[in-house]
Parts: structure tokens; sequence; C-alpha cells
């Protein structure tokens, strides 16, 4: 085979071509207006809920299975390299932590909810709306209503949205920045010193894997492999189609197992998602997930029992006083981790302060760059939140909590594989808990409402995708990726705009 027809068949290393990042930015678009359109009109399969990122996946499934080899197959020069698939699947990847539970799903609602449902019996108008920062949220409540309910021309009127659209950007952009900022230096941390497995991307990278001189990638010409597929591909095909046609026979793959008296129960059930990525994991990780699973399950059935509880209520959490438990536990994990990780850090702070461009060439952007976006990134969120009306005291609490948050999940997506979980508790509970209403005042719990915008259910994130993607980019690029950067932050803002537009 010619050295050209080589580089036609996936040996080029350089990602970053200009066909590369049109198609990624085509379905960073795509994945804003899906996953608003499946979440909110056909109220469908969560495809951005999780970590898991199951429409990236897809994306991935359909460009090397089906659009990369027809690419290649009518023009060679058509067909995309390992890398260029590689750069178009971080766009996906990163796009899809934004229209859903990410972001959009809670931020647009978010910022007209009180003025929409205050009503005299709840005296919201007198109690907590004029705390709200008027540049925070929109004042016009004919848009408000017309957001909820629909207007008869079908117009929205954006002048309304604009205000506080502009000053949530800022915020939003540099959480995201600092994400990355982080990642980028405790990759080679995790990557090369830990060897963190990063389960989640191991289907990615087996599907990714071109052979010299073949368009099909190796996996899909393995009979065992659509064998394996068509298992589950089947049952849930049988789920889905029961939703709609009654007629399809019901097929359950999971029970309900009551202990202690019924007063907790365990759930055992057959997740093919789980057992393929399980495969990825070692036996001792995996057996310290189930045990631990099992002790907190027994833990939360031993206090049903004997009746040990506290009058705190929270979101989707059952037992209070365990989630107390688990952020501290939580909170032990990433110091722990980031104490074993300080060599590393501690030379990533030398090549930041030498300016050693050879030790951090490999990076999305270098050591020095990243640890001013963090610095910097932290002064400007605990200004803008004070701003928002939390304590000045409060909002770095706030913001090392959600940070030992999102460092906390990751760190269990990387290295435990799970593709579905969320916070022990989400920040705004900790402080009301922690520190107590009369503490906080009334501007300050108002505040902390408004951070469920970014901080709330922490199902995805930008900060995990970032890592899986790093991992990628490891794996599959060479040379200079500091183009992955602005792939990713378009990736962000073209998902962002289509989908609070589809909103």
């Amino acid at each position: 085979m010619s050295s050209a027809e080589h580089d036609a068949l996936g040996g080029r290393e350089r990602g970053g071509t200009v066909r590369a990042l049109a198609l990624g930015t085509i379905l960073s678009l795509l994945t804003g207006l899906g996953v608003i359109y499946g979440d909110n009109v056909i109220r469908g399969s969560g495809m951005a809920q999780d970590f898991g990122s199951p429409v990236a996946l897809l994306f991935l499934f359909l460009l090397v299975a089906l659009l990369n080899p027809i690419l290649g197959w009518l023009r060679r020069a058509w067909y995309l390299s390992t890398a260029e698939i590689t750069l178009v699947y971080i766009m996906a990847l990163t796009a899809a932590t934004i229209p859903g539970m990410g972001l959009t799903s809670f931020f647009i609602p978010y910022l007209g909810s009180a003025q929409y449902y205050a009503t005299p019996e709840n005296r919201w108008e007198e109690l907590f709306i004029p705390l709200v920062p008027e540049w925070l949220v929109p004042q016009d409540l004919q848009a408000i209503h017309d957001f909820y309910e629909g207007n008869r021309h079908g117009d929205v009127a954006w002048e309304a949205w604009v205000t506080p659209l502009g000053t949530w950007g800022p915020f939003l952009l540099v959480l995201y920045l600092v994400m990355i900022a982080l990642m980028i230096i405790l990759r080679r941390q995790w990557m090369e010193h830990e060897r963190l497995p990063y389960p989640l991307m191991q289907p990615s990278l087996a599907m990714m894997a071109q052979a010299p001189g073949q368009l099909m990638p190796p996996l899909f010409r393995s009979r065992l492999f659509w064998f394996g597929f068509a298992i589950p591909f089947s049952i849930g095909a049988l789920i889905a189609l029961h939703s709609y046609y009654p007629f399809v026979p019901k097929i359950e793959l999971y029970t309900t197992l009551p202990v202690f008296r019924r007063t907790t129960m365990l759930l055992p059930s057959l997740s093919f998602a789980t057992i393929g990525f399980a495969y990825f994991l070692s036996r001792d990780v995996s057996f310290g997930i189930w045990l631990l699973n099992l002790i907190a399950k027994l833990q939360e059935g031993l206090f049903r029992y004997f009746a040990i509880t506290n009058n705190e209520t929270m979101e989707w959490v059952t037992v209070p006083i365990l989630a107390h438990q688990n952020i501290g536990a939580m909170t032990v994990l990433v110091l722990w981790g980031l104490w074993m990780g300080r060599n590393h850090l501690r030379w990533v702070v030398r090549c930041a302060i030498d300016g050693a461009a050879e030790e951090d060439g490999e990076e999305v952007m270098s050591y020095r760059t990243a640890l001013l976006i963090v610095a910097g990134g932290g002064v400007f969120m605990w200004w803008w939140l004070v701003q928002t009306g939390l304590p000045v005291w409060a909002a770095p609490i706030v913001l090392f909590v959600v940070f030992v948050i999102f460092l906390g999940l990751t760190r269990m997506v990387t290295e435990g594989g799970f593709f579905i979980t969320r916070a022990p508790m989400n920040p705004g509970n900790f402080m009301v808990s922690g520190f107590g209403v009369e503490a906080l005042s009334a501007s300050g719990v108002t505040a902390l409402g408004y951070t469920f915008v970014w901080a709330g259910e922490l199902r995805i994130f930008v900060m995990a995708a970032c890592a899986n993607a790093l991992k990628i980019a490891g794996e599959q690029m060479r040379g200079n990726r500091r183009m992955l950067l602005w792939a990713m932050l378009t990736a962000i803002l073209v998902s962002a705009a289509s989908s609070v537009w589809l909103q």
C-alpha cells in the first residue's frame, strides 16, 4: 500500500483538520437540539442525562460503522483518520454535557420559575423575589408566562432574556474553563502515575481503532461483537416497544428484595451496560463497589428499622444522616487523592514557574495557563456568587464543596466506570444543613437556590467529559493537542446556544 493510501486510511495523526472541526460542530448542534427535543417533546430515553453520554456513543457508532466506511469507499481521500474521529467524538462528548441535566434543562426554567409560580398564598413576591438581583433573572412577566405556556404567535421575547443570559454566560464559561484546567493539571497523575482504567472510554477506543488498508474497524468485523450487540439491543427494543404498544410482551430486568421488615429495598437488576463496563474493571474495584453499596443499603435499613432519623428533608435523599456521611467520605477521597499526587502537583507548579514548555507540550493548555485559570477563575466565581447575594464567607465554602463533588464524581467515573451516579447532596443542602438559614441570611439562601442551575443534580458535567476526552486524546492523538481546548469550547457554546434556543 502506498504512503498516500496509508494516510487516507488512518495513518495521519493530525486531528485538528477543518473537516473534523466542522463535523464536530454539526454533531454538537444536533446534540443540543436533539437532546432537548427528545427530553421535552418525545419524552423518550435520556440520551444525555448521565456520564455514559449515549448520544455521543451513538454518533461515534454511526460514524465509524457507517459514514466513514462509505466515505472511504467513495473516495479514499474522504476517509477520516483515527485522530479526526477522535476530535469529532470529543466534541460530541463535551456537547452532551450541556443540553440535559448538565445545564439547559434546569437553566432556563429556573430563571423564571420564581416569578411564574408566585401566588398570593405562597407570598413569594414578598418573601424572596425582591432579594433576587434584577440582572440575574428576566423581569418581563409576560415573557416568562410565554415560556411556560407558549403564545399564539410562537414568538420569543428574546429582549427579556438577553440580560440574564449575558450575565450568567461569563460565570458558566469560567466554571467550565476551571473544570478543564483542573483535569489538565491532574491528567498525567491519573493516566500515567495511577493508571486509572477509564472504563467508559474503552468501548469508544475499540470502535475507533483502525487497521491499515481496511475501511471497517476490526471490532465491527467480529461476529462475536455483533452477537453480543444483538442481545441487549433486542431486549431494549422490546422494552421500548412495550411502552408504545402494550401487546408487545413486557420484559422486567429488575426486582425488589425487601429487608429489615420492608423498611428498605435491595434492587437486584440485570444491566447490560453495567456488565459491559465492569469487564474493564479490576476484581478489587468491582468487588469494592458491590460490597460498599450493599453495606450502604444495610445501613439505610438499620437506620429506618431503629427509627434513627432527623427532621431534615433533601431532594432525592432518603436518609439525610447518610448523605452527610457520604459527603464527608467524598471529601476524604478527594483530599487523599490530591495528597497522593502531591509530587506531581509540585512538579506542575515548578513547570509553570519555570515555563518548561517541553514538559507540558502534550497538554491541551500549558500548566502555567491552567494554574492561572484555576486561581483567577476561583476569584471571579467567588465575586460573582457574592453579587448574587451569598455572604462573602459562604461563597468560597460553596465553591469548595462543589469542586469536591466534581472531582469526587469524576474520579468515580474514571476509576470505577460509574455511568449513572449522583452526588450525596448538593452544595445548597450542605450549606443550609451545616450553617443554618440564620447564618446565611434570606438573600444568601435565595442565592443558594440559583446554584441549582449548575450544581444541583450533578449527574453529568463538563469535568467528567473532559477527563474522558483527555484519555481518548492521549491514546489516539499525537503531537500538539492545543486545538482540543478550542474544539471543546466550541462544542460547549454550540450545544448551549442551540439547546437554549429550542428550550
